[in-house]
């Protein structure tokens, strides 16, 4: 990540006024977000964070598009929510200071603009910023036809896919999953054959090695490409 340098911070102020969650701040507040904040440059496929790990800041889209997955174990119903330039994400979730509700993966090049968690509390004191993001939040809700809103019904590939990827620990480099391929077929609820099937085609490509009882993820972005390329062909 990029630390926001002074030429930036006038800037980063005037993104930060027009966006609507931030309604109701003061300068001196929007100072010192635009002071905490970071740029983070992401390429395509890039897990920018992941369901179940520390929800330690909060996301702004200054360029490209974002896409979030969430998953209903019962039935494996993904649901997806695009977010362009000028949108945020996880925002509840580092409110509460809580973990990720989500994944989240960068559709294509992007920008994004990083503020820490303990801060973005801070600034929701404001009584006009709770407002803000209340205001937001019901319309999502009342407005289930959002066309920023995708439902994907997952298949065998793509859920193999995104149970590794939150299996994994961090997002660089070869990591171990601990879970045999028996487990793992039926955490996404598909056969043992076909689970293995879709790994060995995976480890020909060297996305992933398969090991006795273990999985290590060489191309965690090789995954998530399988991912956002699912909800693309489906647009």
């Amino acid at each position: 990540m990029q630390p926001v340098n002074q030429t930036e911070l006038e800037s980063l102020i005037c993104f930060f006024q027009n966006t609507l969650l931030l309604e109701g701040l003061d300068h001196d507040m929007l100072s010192r977000l635009a002071r905490s904040a970071q740029r983070r440059l992401c390429q395509p496929y890039e897990i920018i964070c992941r369901r179940n790990d520390y929800a330690a800041c909060f996301h702004f889209v200054e360029q490209g598009v974002v896409a979030e997955f969430s998953v209903d174990r019962r039935d494996f119903q993904g649901l997806v929510y695009f977010y362009e330039p000028g949108s945020w994400f996880s925002a509840l979730d580092a409110m509460l200071g809580d973990c990720y509700t989500a994944t989240a993966v960068a559709a294509e090049r992007c920008s994004l603009i990083t503020i820490p968690a303990e801060l973005l509390r801070r600034a929701m004191e404001t009584p006009g910023c709770r407002q803000a993001m209340l205001r937001v939040l019901r319309t999502r809700l009342r407005d289930p036809q959002d066309p920023a809103l995708c439902h994907l019904s997952m298949n065998a590939e793509e859920r193999l896919a995104y149970v590794l990827l939150l299996l994994q620990t961090g997002s660089l480099g070869m990591r171990y999953v601990r879970i045999t391929q028996e487990d793992l077929a039926v955490t996404c609820g598909i056969a043992r054959q076909t689970a293995s099937r879709i790994l060995g085609e995976w480890k020909g490509l060297q996305y992933i090695d398969t090991f006795r009882g273990k999985i290590t993820i060489r191309n965690p972005h090789a995954l998530a490409a399988v991912l956002i390329k699912s909800v693309q062909k489906g647009a």
